[in-house]
């Protein structure tokens, strides 16, 4: 799952909006012991940043991986409550898209082969 997954630039600016709000959220409502957490997503907001300043198109292209950790980190937060209701509803909707496009881009396994004829 280490490829490259293209994705529309408008995806990536509204998880870069959805990543921004949880910081900020972060930094005015925890305490210290957020600091990884808030690690994690300045970390994600400076490679989905990157990734989007480097396309020409379109589209941006992110490694599956990150979208999946990303996609992981809102879901999480959004279980959590983080946030007002609109908040949670924009972490929720991002996270379900982030999947979809992972697994509308993850090829399906391949069929047994000769194992499964006896």
């Amino acid at each position: 799952m280490s490829s490259d997954i293209l994705i529309p630039k408008s995806t990536a600016h509204q998880t870069l909006t959805c990543i921004e709000a949880l910081i900020e959220f972060y930094r005015r409502q925890t305490p210290a012991p957020a600091a990884r957490t808030i690690g994690d997503l300045i970390e994600f907001r400076d490679v989905m940043s990157q990734s989007v300043r480097a396309s020409r198109d379109r589209t941006t292209r992110v490694a599956a991986v990150t979208l999946v950790r990303i996609a992981d980190r809102l879901t999480a937060s959004a279980q959590a409550e983080v946030g007002p209701d609109e908040m949670q509803a924009a972490l929720w909707r991002m996270a379900g898209r982030l999947d979809r496009w992972v697994t509308e881009a993850t090829p399906a396994p391949a069929p047994a082969r000769a194992a499964a004829k006896k």
